[in-house]
């Protein structure tokens, strides 16, 4: 009953996998990837429970605590029944948190959860003047249709056609089984991908031997959930998605392709294949990116969008929100200066194209560098 530390990650694991809303990020050994410091709570009552799958971090002498990631892991209740104990459970959670001196904590309402958990966590959050931040996330949700449904009412007819056209032009998907036979065709989909979109090369993905390493890691961590496929014409793989895949989910972490290639459609097939896959052994969402403006607003988006592409075949637009909440002094300066810094990222897609592009090559290598500082370090442990 209350309030424990899980210290026993077999147990935690165990817990993870008897909720319907669980995903992978959620396991114990997710959790602590590439080093990361857990913070694994849980609060029970009544036989209900709500893990805290935390990650605890020190950034420039302030102590955070967020959840593993905002798009899809969250706060874990194991059934219908224990969103009610949500406004307990955080007054309980925060007072646990502040006498360990966070000072800011960050938790997602994602969209595999129902409306009525995000409610409570609404109205506790902002109850306590919590930031917000929107995310807008490119869904397919299958309801319960079989393929043949969705394929008739929610791909647009020039999808179909795309589609049928890979078909008549050879190409096949199939799933990648030895990583290691395809690995310097993924690594040209890669760079050509990057060109394409006039997007900064980013590391491992632009390195042919750590972008091995990469996927191994992930195979080895995540065992079946982790699946690449690829579309092959005439033994050459031209395009290739890797997913993980898990519950009701299946998240699309990346969908790469040769541009010399696009004319056969490879990545139409792709993507249909992958909702023919949820359809038939019964995935309920694939997630496929999101963005921090919605495609009705004026604002511009500062990310490539392939948003035409994902809402011809079946993906619609769910925002999710990411509360932040100061819990100390500092905590609360904090708050409020992710907020602005928040505002300003989405803000400066509207400033002169000679500004954004200078301001994204600065975000790209500094991603650069943290992405090959954990490459390295996990090398080398």
């Amino acid at each position: 009953m209350g309030l424990h530390v899980e210290t026993n990650s077999a147990s935690w694991n165990r817990l993870v996998k008897m909720s319907p809303y669980a995903v992978s990020h959620h396991k114990h050994e997710v959790l602590s990837f590439s080093n990361k410091t857990v913070l694994p709570l849980i609060y029970e009552k009544r036989g209900d429970y709500i893990l805290f799958p935390f990650n605890l971090s020190d950034n420039f002498g302030f102590r955070f605590v967020t959840v593993p990631v905002n798009d899809v892991a969250s706060l874990l209740p194991n059934s219908p029944e224990a969103f009610s104990l949500l406004p307990e459970a955080l007054d309980v959670v925060s007072a646990f948190l502040r006498r360990h001196h966070v000072d800011l904590l960050t938790v997602t309402a994602p969209f595999l959860l129902p409306r009525s958990y995000e409610q409570y966590l609404d109205d506790w959050f902002k109850a306590r003047s919590v930031s917000v931040q929107v995310l807008f996330m490119d869904l397919f949700k299958r309801d319960g249709r079989s393929f043949e449904s969705v394929w008739k009412s929610d791909f647009s007819k020039h999808a179909r056609n795309r589609a049928r056209k890979a078909d008549k032009e050879g190409v096949e998907v199939r799933e990648v089984e030895v990583l290691e036979n395809w690995i310097s065709d993924m690594y040209l989909c890669n760079m050509s991908s990057f060109h394409r979109q006039q997007r900064h090369p980013r590391y491992p993905h632009s390195d042919e031997r750590a972008f091995l390493v990469y996927l191994n890691k992930h195979k080895e961590l995540l065992g079946e959930s982790f699946k690449v496929y690829g579309a092959f014409v005439k033994g050459r793989l031209v395009a290739y998605s890797a997913t993980l895949e898990f519950n009701q989910l299946i998240l699309v972490m990346l969908m790469m392709s040769l541009s010399e290639f696009m004319s056969k459609c490879p990545n139409d097939t792709l993507l249909r294949h992958l909702v023919q896959h949820a359809c038939k052994d019964r995935f309920n969402w694939i997630y496929y990116s999101f963005d921090r403006v919605s495609h009705e607003s004026e604002r511009p988006s500062l990310h490539t969008t392939l948003r035409r592409f994902k809402f011809e075949r079946g993906f619609r637009e769910f925002p999710m929100k990411i509360y932040s909440l100061g819990l100390s002094r500092s905590g609360k300066f904090v708050q409020r200066l992710l907020s602005f810094y928040n505002f300003m990222f989405v803000s400066s897609a509207a400033f002169p194209p000679f500004v954004t592009d200078t301001l994204q090559k600065v975000y790209e290598m500094q991603r650069y560098r943290k992405s090959r500082y954990s490459y390295v370090k996990d090398t080398l442990s």
